[in-house]
């Protein structure tokens, strides 16, 4: 088992927390007009919010959320549509599931953001069908 340092949970934490406005964008982008899909994106980037907190407890520091990610997300939905970003991000969400597997080796009380992984990479497959 690789030992997971600090800074791989820094890494951890800023993608957590800038996800957080990741979503929150994304829902006042994709669905103004549909309050269900909105309420599921608000509702992934609170629990993004929350496995923030969570490394957070573990690293000690505070992470300020960068707006990025974000716009370049907002921008390809422009680009590439709307379903094809929500299935890049699903994609993503369903490897985080994979990539946390060594984080809840060494810190098991992690495994519930892990599993929010795959239940966010869900509701974005989900909500790109929809669409």
């Amino acid at each position: 088992m690789a030992e997971i340092k600090k800074s791989d949970l820094l890494k951890a934490q800023q993608g957590e927390i800038d996800a957080v406005i990741v979503y929150h964008k994304l829902a006042d982008r994709i669905a103004k007009k549909d309050s269900e899909i909105h309420k599921k994106l608000m509702s992934i980037g609170s629990d993004e919010g929350r496995h923030a907190n969570m490394l957070r407890k573990l690293t000690g520091e505070v992470r300020n959320p960068k707006s990025t990610l974000a716009n370049i997300v907002v921008c390809l939905t422009y680009l590439i549509g709307k379903k094809r970003t929500l299935l890049l991000l699903a994609k993503a969400e369903h490897k985080a599931l994979e990539t946390y597997k060594p984080f809840v080796e060494q810190y098991p009380e992690l495994e519930p953001m892990r599993l929010d992984e795959e239940k966010h990479g869900n509701i974005l497959d989900n909500i790109a069908n929809e669409l």
